[in-house]
């Protein structure tokens, strides 16, 4: 009923008791009439008592009549008030809509077995828990759940639909059996009321549409956490076991469909955090009952252990969680040899680090002090624990229904000074809180700045501290306890506010991928480690994804300050020559430099500063040992270093950034902007393209030295404007704009240029010059797609073998594609083809041999004797392994086939884009491990690239991370990055549509609508009859939602079917899209069968044959696809001369618009490849198209280009350039698409293909053609 990310299941207000007693929706008797009728037709008395005396609105009292709205009797309610007027004043209705919705939120379940089932049903909602394991020594474990990602991205299918999500955590925290879950469920009532407009003041509502209103969301069964059970033996049970985690339905949903992260775009959603309550020893509860229901998904629970501590019984129910995606030993000391204790203190620290508000539920006055205590402790802890996160908290105390009422508690600041005024010191019997303030005050040597009173030592940890008072409604009007439920939710929702408010302004602000990976990394280090959690490194500020020249300027100035020394001045001289270079690429005249800096520059460098400044500069303080303080400057309180020694101290500027860098700037640009634009000059004019590479080249090497042990991969260092995409062998990138300007044109390729000096650090490679081959710019985009499916793998293979073979080039295959996408064993392949320079048959053979390797041994070695696997399921249900296969085969094979320590990025021999789908933080995310770069790294959420190479991904890990798939394999971690990474088909196990979101991102021109897809080519694993049954022990293992995704991701044929489908895919992109798949004929093939490889190969083969001289469907199409990507070797450059522009056009009629230019060949000069395409050419032709896509192309009037012997000749035998002239004219450029295409000797006479980049309007071809190669 409502889109709030709770599950269905939560568990809500029975409409009546297993023991019989009424429920909150049950009907209740009417008092005079003693008729049964529904709550909304029913009303209570504000004069007449009890709350359970209920009168009729709408029913006559008559006994005989009783009928609704009667006109001759009156109702029970007009029956029951006096005749004197003055007194039937004091009879007013009590609104129901409070009563109701008190009783709802404080009702309390008798009945054991319902209990139970509630329990049952709130298992969902456990995020990660704490217990200790069924060993003598009760070691702890720390159980975590999916919880997070079902409430925030529950489809898991893609980043951006969560990439504008904000959430910020209100945890509710206190002793036990003080109220916490109840108060949780009536805040998260009160946003389904607030949903509903019921409380709004312009609603036109009437009282008893509210009434049914508010009975829907009852009804609903969203409202949260399970209250304390009203049985006599059970009111000491704690109702919430570890944490749960509960997501508010008031936010606005985010915009998804939009690209931009503005404010005006996201949502903030409230999640609400019920923590267990503290000291209240391990869980003591009975077995569930017998007759208590169960559920559907019990049967994808953890299996039972019953574990014994301390005397105490944990069942299953209790110890294990839904969905667990980890079940891992605590080891940092300060938990797990502390019991119950450790477990407290892991949950107020985690807890603590991450919320940006604290409800501190308290109802024993008496104990009121040493609960604060226990708060501000939880308070130094958390502080202690963490290190570069903002720290405006606020702490919410909640007076939560205490054993007397006093209404003057209502207002904020007398409850406040009822709590405070007379509170002993915090600290007095405190050894924590004494050993804080007295270094506190050692560190402040002003006395003002010391504490000496409560208030004074609650603003170091709170930004503020509010109270709230609940009474219970047995001693107030229900009314009053509404409102004050309204004024609890008022607080949290403006506390929250603004914390996001604080967040935004600094980079401590998140969403949900980010939190994401940070949540992961946290429940990681708290497990293993007593140190501090650096939040910027969690939240990889370490690794920024600059946007803007801002951003590259401030990462600039990151890399520099991490180097031991530095020339002086370099920063000012650098930036400044790189704002040189940005103005003579955007300026076609000399400009005053001074107009020009003030005007485009200045906000620009003052930004760049501010955000190295805020987000990157380190504090310069070290500590006697020798360590440096890691705090920045916006979360900067005192100096920390990484292992978590402090000492008061203000932020230390490091120099890095001098305080006159802004005029030095200034001065440095506009002398270098004047010289080079007055090089060799009476007047000013701009420099050519070989001056202005010589000045930089001369600025940039008086620095070489420090360039040698200076790299970046997300900032091209030449610019500072851009993102590099191609890198050297001395480990520099650089952007294709900088390729274009430092590099000299290729004299063997077209649209490539070759880089054999590095201006950076000076080393030159005369023989082995970096080859750059770039898109040319009217051509259109190539793709290639590889699925998953293990072993059947070997088809994809053995389908390319025979297109290779049938286009009969002596080209590698991947010279046919400019991008290539693969998932799991298709990304294997893909890295195969793209990374190495083995041929597409030998590939063949290195596939069998590592899927051999792979899958030949199961864990605990029962390979050959155990088919069926069933030796290591056990293991996965005794929980001593979580795979079926060791990672190490498979590792093992991909670093024979790829090399130990080729970097997937900065390996020199890239020759097309690949990129392989996977999976990171627990499954929650996708994400692309490409050798390219993105030109744009916004919304690079789903993007994996480390600005530090020694970060990046080698070849055999990219492998392994796309590969990890769920059950076989365990997760591949990354320890340079902190990372985990599953097999990429739980997203994208056919990565089409990720493929054309990766064309838009990479080609994407301004001014055009999309880049051009020539097409792309889809291979697929086999089409089998049935889908593969994931096996039982992939839910035993905790693996339930990762694993019913990647089944169904599986049966990529109908992933494929619907691409294809869908009307949301431009027309000609569907047009465009091909599918090579065979049919796996005979028994169902696993994808782990390695045996059956060989008999998949040769059954492609058998496919492959003609039958009675007809040539097969399958060798039909493999050699339609052959055609199309031989056709699409061919481009088109503008290349006008102006002298036959100008004879040809006085041909033409004045409204005629025209194109000049070449078709062109993308192989090599005077290789055999590009002499034996020349050969199958029979001619090339020109066609108009208003009808456009490809249908009906053969029935075109067509006209010859002329390509004559003289010409065929000289590409054959005179080492001459392949181009071919043409002229395009037309008197229609905006809606006519023109077509140039392609004619082969072996095709039938009217068959033509269209070259690359067609067909296209003239308006369009000619938006490209002004722009670059890319």
């Amino acid at each position: 009923m409502f889109a709030s990310g709770l599950p269905a299941s939560a568990p809500a207000i029975p409409r009546t008791s297993a023991a019989g007693e009424p429920g909150v929706l049950v009907p209740r008797c009417c008092l005079i009439c003693k008729t049964v009728v529904e709550y909304e037709e029913l009303r209570n008395c504000t004069y007449c008592g009890r709350p359970e005396d209920f009168f009729c609105i709408r029913f006559c009292s008559d006994p005989q009549c009783h009928t609704a709205n009667c006109s001759n009797h009156a109702s029970c309610w007009d029956t029951h008030l006096p005749g004197h007027a003055s007194v039937r004043e004091l009879h007013q209705v009590v609104d129901p809509l409070p009563q109701l919705y008190v009783n709802a939120v404080t009702y309390s379940e008798k009945d054991a077995p319902t209990q139970e089932a509630l329990h049952e049903d709130d298992r969902i909602a456990q995020w990660f828990t704490i217990r200790p394991d069924a060993s003598e020594t009760g070691v702890l474990r720390l159980y975590v759940s999916d919880r997070f990602q079902q409430l925030c991205n529950p489809g898991i299918s893609d980043n951006r639909w969560a990439s504008n999500q904000y959430p910020s955590f209100v945890s509710f925290i206190g002793e036990t059996c003080v109220g916490k879950s109840t108060l949780l469920r009536a805040m998260l009532l009160m946003g389904h009321v607030n949903a509903k407009g019921l409380l709004a003041s312009n609603t036109k509502l009437t009282e008893d549409q509210r009434v049914v209103l508010l009975k829907e969301v009852l009804a609903a069964q969203v409202h949260g956490p399970v209250t304390r059970s009203a049985n006599l033996s059970h009111l000491t049970d704690p109702t919430s076991l570890g944490v749960h985690l509960y997501k508010d339905v008031t936010a606005r949903p985010a915009d998804f469909d939009s690209q931009s992260r503005s404010a005006a775009n996201r949502s903030m959603p409230i999640l609400f955090a019920d923590c267990e309550g503290f000291r209240g020893g391990w869980v003591k509860r009975a077995k569930p009952s017998p007759a208590a229901p169960r559920r559907p998904y019990d049967r994808g629970s953890h299996p039972g252990r019953i574990q014994t501590h301390d005397g105490y019984t944990v069942t299953n129910r209790y110890s294990q969680i839904t969905n667990m995606i980890s079940d891992l030993p605590i080891q940092a000391r300060s938990y797990s040899e502390c019991g119950k204790d450790g477990a407290d203190l892991f949950y107020a620290r985690f807890l603590c680090a991450i919320s940006g508000v604290l409800v501190f539920v308290t109802k024993n006055d008496t104990t009121f002090h040493t609960e604060m205590q226990r708060v501000l402790e939880w308070a130094v802890s958390a502080l202690y624990q963490s290190v570069n996160h903002v720290a405006q908290k606020t702490l919410i105390i909640v007076r939560n229904m205490p054993g007397f009422h006093a209404a003057k508690l209502y207002n904020e600041q007398t409850l406040k000074s009822a709590l405070f005024d007379n509170l002993e010191p915090l600290w007095q019997d405190s050894p924590l809180l004494r050993e804080f303030l007295s270094k506190y005050n050692l560190g402040h040597a002003r006395e003002a700045h010391k504490i000496k009173a409560n208030d004074e030592l609650l603003k170091i940890f709170f930004h503020e501290v509010k109270v709230c008072y609940i009474p219970d409604k047995a001693r107030a009007p229900t009314s009053e306890a509404f409102e004050q439920y309204r004024q609890l939710r008022s607080q949290i929702e403006r506390a929250s506010q603004g914390a996001q408010e604080i967040r935004q302004k600094s980079w401590t602000q998140y969403n949900v991928p980010a939190l994401s990976h940070i949540l992961n990394r946290a429940f990681e280090h708290f497990r293993t480690s007593d140190d501090p959690f650096d939040f910027y490194t969690a939240a990889r500020n370490d690794n920024p994804s600059p946007v803007s020249i801002s951003d590259h300027i401030a990462n600039f100035l990151r890399h520099l300050q991490q180097l031991s020394s530095i020339e002086p001045g370099m920063q000012s001289r650098v930036i400044s020559l790189c704002l040189v270079t940005w103005a003579l690429r955007h300026f076609r005249q000399v400009v005053e430099p001074v107009d020009i800096y003030y005007r485009d520059m200045k906000d620009c460098i003052q930004t760049a500063l501010k955000k190295f400044a805020d987000v990157h500069e380190q504090c310069a303080f070290t500590f006697p040992r020798g360590s440096a303080c890691i705090v920045r400057r916006l979360t900067h309180d005192q100096h920390c270093d990484e292992h978590g020694t402090r000492q008061a101290g203000l932020f230390q500027v490091s120099g890095l950034v001098e305080r006159d860098i802004l005029d030095s700037i200034q001065d440095q640009f506009i002398k270098q902007y004047r010289h080079i634009c007055t090089f060799a000059r009476s007047s000013p004019e701009l420099p050519t393209r070989d001056q202005s590479s010589q000045q930089r080249q001369e600025v940039l090497q008086e620095y070489a030295d420090v360039w040698k042990v200076f790299r970046s991969n997300k900032t091209c260092l030449t610019c500072l404007q851009a993102v590099p995409d191609h890198v050297l062998a001395c480990g520099h990138a650089y952007c294709v704009r900088c390729v274009q300007e430092l590099g000299r044109p290729s004299r063997a390729f077209e649209s490539a240029w070759i880089m054999d000096r590095c201006v950076l650090c000076s080393r030159y490679w005369p023989e082995h010059g970096k080859l750059v081959r770039l898109k040319p710019r009217c051509a259109g985009v190539r793709v290639l797609t590889l699925d998953g499916g293990g072993i059947r793998g070997i088809i994809e293979i053995a389908l390319l073998e025979k297109l290779h073979s049938r286009i009969g080039l002596d080209v590698p295959l991947r010279d046919f594609f400019d991008l290539v996408v693969g998932t799991s064993t298709g990304g294997i392949i893909a890295l195969g083809l793209t990374e190495t320079n083995i041929p597409i048959a030998k590939m063949k053979t290195e596939f069998l041999e590592l899927a051999k390797a792979t899958f030949e041994t199961q864990r605990g070695g029962f390979g050959k004797v155990d088919p069926f696997k069933l030796t290591a399921r056990f293991l996965m249900i005794l929980h001593i392994t979580e795979s079926i296969y060791r990672r190490t085969p498979l590792r093992n094979s991909l670093k024979r086939l790829f090399g130990e320590n080729t970097r997937l990025f900065s390996h020199s021999s890239r020759s097309a884009r690949v990129a392989v789908t996977s999976t990171k933080d627990k499954a929650a995310n996708r994400c692309l491990i490409s050798n390219y770069n993105r030109p744009s790294l916004d919304e690079a959420d789903d993007f994996e690239r480390e600005d530090e190479d020694t970060k990046e991904m080698n070849v055999w890990e990219a492998g392994l991370a796309t590969a990890a798939a769920p059950f076989y394999f365990r997760a591949y971690s990354k320890p340079e990055t902190q990372k985990d990474y599953i097999d990429g088909a739980l997203h994208s196990n056919f990565p089409g549509m990720y493929a054309l979101e990766e064309v838009n991102r990479i080609w994407a021109i301004e001014h055009a609508k999309t880049p051009t897809l020539d097409f792309l080519l889809s291979v697929g694993t086999g089409l089998q009859d049935r889908e593969v049954k994931i096996p039982t022990p992939l839910r035993i293992g905790g693996f339930d939602a990762i694993c019913t995704t990647f089944h169904n991701n599986l049966n990529s044929e109908r992933l494929w079917r619907e691409f294809h489908d869908n009307p949301g895919i431009p027309a000609r992109v569907r047009r465009n899209s091909h599918r090579l798949n065979a049919k796996i004929m005979g028994e169902y093939v696993n994808l782990d069968d390695y045996r059956k490889m060989k008999d998949l190969d040769a059954m492609v083969s058998d496919q492959m044959r003609s039958d009675c001289g007809k040539l097969p469907d399958l060798a039909s199409q493999i050699a339609n696809l052959a055609e199309i990507l031989v056709a699409n070797l061919f481009f088109v450059e503008p290349d006008e001369d102006p002298a036959a522009a100008r004879s040809a056009k006085k041909a033409l009629s004045p409204s005629q618009h025209t194109f000049f230019g070449s078709i062109r060949c993308r192989l090599p000069f005077n290789s055999p490849g590009l002499k034996a395409l020349v050969n199958k050419v029979r001619g090339f032709y020109h066609a108009e198209n208003p009808r456009h896509g490809n249908e009906g192309l053969n029935r075109l009037d067509w006209k010859e280009i002329p390509f004559t012997s003289e010409q065929r000749n000289g590409v054959r035998t005179q080492k001459k350039w392949f181009a071919v002239d043409f002229m395009i004219s037309t008197f229609d450029p905006n809606d006519t698409e023109q077509v140039i295409a392609v004619a082969f000797k072996d095709q039938a006479q009217d068959m033509r293909r269209s070259i690359s980049g067609f067909p296209i309007t003239l308006k369009e071809l000619k938006i490209k053609a002004a722009g670059r190669a890319i």
